[in-house]
């Protein structure tokens, strides 16, 4: 039988045999786990420099799919930084070219330092057709900036800018003249044609000589004064007196264009009309009575009122020096499916003025009284 310090000295025997057989095995731990920690560091690199290489390639169509690589979180950091430049220019029949170029680096925390450098350059044949003269070059510049790589496109296209020239007709120029030749086309002497903005269509109008004129004008081109001179025919039109309306036909054109007389003969209401010939049917449907507007009346009777004296003489001087001025309660307009050149007013004022005006020509004024100026105002 042991004796108590024999037992107690075989009891920390085997205490001293377990603790060294628990160094052994934690000593084998340690060392087997360094080892595969090596080997899962070096797939982890080896999987960033895969992915980096692979990933940073230059797809067909020019267009490059980087991606920023995420830390790992074995301490191995892995960075990416490329620039991207596109360059596109298209010229109209001709080849464009697309060179990109991208640099891509990864480095580990070790030694160890991988570059790749890819170049590649894609050729398309782009042709464009245009009709335009001019052409302009718009360049259009965009920056995208991330925590991964930063990608800058610069894009030059020509742009195809329509370029449009300004006609100058010959009757803009001579908007208005006033005849110098022999030919006496107002009684008043007071001679100033202006256009009407419209031709006369020599195909179904009789055309009359009735003078020749050499016309001197300007007229400005791109910031510069150009001098003019041409000669111009004159015609009468069907049966319009020549004092107030006829056709000019200009050196080199083959348009008649319709010209009224500013000068023409107004010193009667009824000569007045008859030189526009003007009559009921050239009145619009609509009206203003007391500058509300109206539709309908009887355009027979009011012009019936309106042409009833012959000698309705002309006020508009005596008006001009008295300081009257027009105060109507009726106004008509001129709307004429047979003379779609006519524009004006005619208005019936309660004091017993008519006053009326006929495209460039200024308002002339006439007195009618009161009585025939309210028989108008109650056909309406």
């Amino acid at each position: 039988m042991k004796t108590y310090d024999e037992t107690i000295d075989a009891i920390f025997a085997k205490g001293d045999a377990i603790l060294e057989q628990k160094k052994k095995r934690s000593a084998v731990i340690k060392q087997t786990s360094y080892a595969v920690s090596g080997v899962c560091a070096a797939a982890i690199v080896g999987v960033g420099i895969w992915r980096i290489t692979d990933h940073g390639k230059m797809p067909e169509s020019g267009i490059s799919n980087i991606e920023t690589a995420e830390e790992a979180t074995t301490g191995v950091t892995v960075s990416s930084s490329a620039t991207v430049t596109v360059s596109y220019t298209q010229t109209t029949n001709k080849t464009s070219t697309v060179k990109t170029t991208q640099t891509s680096s990864t480095k580990t925390s070790g030694e160890n330092k991988v570059t790749t450098n890819t170049e590649k350059t894609v050729t398309a044949d782009k042709t464009q057709t245009s009709t335009q003269t001019s052409r302009q070059t718009t360049e259009v510049e965009t920056e995208k900036t991330s925590s991964g790589p930063n990608t800058t496109v610069t894009t030059s296209i020509p742009v195809t800018d329509t370029t449009q020239t300004a006609t100058t007709e010959i009757c803009d120029i001579f908007s208005s003249f006033v005849p110098t030749g022999p030919t006496d086309l107002s009684d008043s002497g007071e001679r100033e044609f202006c256009y009407m903005n419209d031709t006369v269509d020599e195909t179904a109008s009789e055309l009359y000589f009735v003078g020749k004129e050499h016309l001197s004008g300007q007229y400005e081109n791109n910031g510069e004064i150009t001098e003019i001179e041409t000669d111009a025919v004159l015609y009468i039109i069907d049966d319009f007196d020549p004092s107030g309306i006829v056709a000019v036909k200009f050196e080199g054109s083959d348009k008649y264009y319709r010209y009224i007389n500013k000068g023409a003969d107004s010193s009667y209401l009824n000569t007045f009309i008859y030189t526009f010939r003007l009559t009921a049917d050239d009145l619009s449907d609509d009206y203003y009575l007391n500058d509300e507007p109206m539709t309908g009346f009887d355009k027979t009777k009011v012009w019936a009122v309106l042409t009833s004296d012959a000698f309705i003489k002309n006020t508009t001087d005596y008006c001009r020096e008295n300081g009257i001025s027009a105060d109507n309660k009726l106004l008509f307009s001129f709307d004429s499916s047979s003379k779609p050149w006519l524009t004006g007013t005619i208005g019936i004022d309660p004091r017993g003025y008519v006053w009326i005006t006929v495209n460039c020509i200024p308002c002339k004024s006439y007195f009618i009284g009161e009585e025939k100026a309210a028989e108008i105002i109650g056909y309406c």
